[in-house]
Parts: structure tokens; sequence; C-alpha cells
């Protein structure tokens, strides 16, 4: 499995509980002291099986290719979690306020990256029949005041969520939210 944000809140307990259940596991997180710590909790509870951490940001086209080489040196990938995230600015700005170089951020982000992630993935998920799970928010549905940034990104991943799924049928693709969740 490969899972961007791994390193804490939803990707590392889903981490945790794939490595409980034997999964080889690869995760990533910008902060290299707290991946290193994930890692480390990850490896007390495997049998074994190959847990790696690759520390930096998902929107890095660099960083993401060293996912997928680290996934191909495991020789299969069943399972891509794109929970890798970014609010933006805070306190979350106005539409109209909105700094267009941070709203491109979200973007490349909340909504680029996981789908350069995908396309880079998908020979190895097309060959397993594996699964793509994209982690959304109500954010993306709902018309939340200075929400705009981070629910137009999560609005179009729920939206490349369901494109994908109805080209790649060969590959189970799955997309959610969690509801609120307090990461740190």
């Amino acid at each position: 499995a490969l899972i961007t944000g791994g390193s804490k809140g939803f990707g590392l307990a889903l981490a945790t509980s794939l490595v409980k259940d034997g999964w080889s596991v690869v995760i990533d997180g910008r902060d290299r002291a707290v991946l290193d710590g994930a890692v480390g909790t990850l490896q007390a509870e495997s049998h074994g099986q190959v847990v790696r951490g690759i520390a930096g940001d998902i929107a890095d086209s660099a960083h993401r290719a060293a996912l997928v080489d680290a996934v191909t040196e495991l020789g299969q990938l069943d399972l891509l979690v794109n929970n890798a995230s970014t609010l933006g600015p805070s306190p979350q700005p106005r539409l109209a306020d909105y700094p267009l170089d941070e709203f491109e951020h979200v973007l490349a982000v909340n909504l680029v990256a996981p789908l350069a992630l995908i396309q880079a993935a998908l020979p190895m998920l097309r060959t397993t029949r594996g699964a793509v799970v994209d982690i959304t928010s109500d954010a993306g549905v709902e018309g939340y005041a200075g929400w705009g940034g981070y629910g137009s990104s999560k609005a179009g991943l729920e939206q490349l969520s369901n494109v994908l799924a109805a080209e790649e049928t060969n590959v189970r693709v799955y997309w959610f939210d969690p509801g609120d969740m307090r990461t740190e």
C-alpha cells in the first residue's frame, strides 16, 4: 500500500491497521522527524514486512517519483490512498481575497498531486486489480464561507474520483469524507 500523508492522523491509523494485517506500506509526510517516528511505530507493529517512509511534499514531482520507485521496489501495488492535503492559508480567506498563489498551491497538493500519483501508479494497480482511495471533505460539497480554496480542491477530487471510476474498470476507485478530524 502507498499512503500519502501517512505520518499522522488518519493516514497513520490506516497504515497501522494495514501493517498489523501483514501489508507492506510506503508512507510519506513533510516533517522528517514525525515521519521517522511513524515508521518506527509501524515497524514495531509489523510482522517483518517492509515499512518505508519518504519525506517530502506531495506537490513535488520528484517526491512523487520517489514514492512510485519505492513501491516498484516492493514488486506490486494493491492500494493507493491519496490522503495528504493542505487547508491553505489560515485563517481561511474569502474567495474575493484569496491569494492566487496560495490557491494554486492548494490545488497542486489536493487535486493535481493525487492525479499525478494515480497516473504513475495505474500500471501497477491495473496489474493487481488494485484500489485507489481518495480522501475528500464535506467542504467539497457544502458552501462554507472562507473554505473556498480547500473546498474547491476537494470538489475537484470528488469529480476526479468519479470519472476515474468510470474510466478504469479494472481498478476499484473509492472516495469518501471521513468527517471532522483533529489530525494532530
